[in-house]
């Protein structure tokens, strides 16, 4: 995921309010690389829930197809559920 692209995604899930402006500050500017960056974006974005999933997924989907494909990802809500990736609540990996 490039620079564009996680920016892009942290003003979403800020607008969303998926995340608050601290917390978007803390993923810019406690985290080095890009690839730091993502990590704790990523992290962040699993641990608030599917709906912050399916926000996250929608934007990558919008924003950088590119991206999207490599993940394998897609917009629809039933991906989230789908994706073994992502962890659910109704599995033990996802507490």
């Amino acid at each position: 995921m490039g620079e564009g692209t996680i920016n892009g995604l942290l003003d979403e899930l800020l607008q969303t309010r998926v995340l608050n402006k601290e917390e978007m500050e803390k993923i810019k500017h406690e985290n080095a690389t890009v690839m730091d960056k993502t990590r704790a974006l990523l992290d962040s974005v699993v641990r608030k829930g599917a709906r912050a999933c399916e926000i996250c997924i929608t934007y990558i989907c919008e924003e950088d197809s590119y991206l999207a494909e490599t993940l394998g990802l897609s917009a629809a809500p039933q991906a989230v559920q789908d994706n073994p990736a992502m962890p659910t609540s109704s599995s033990p990996e996802g507490r």
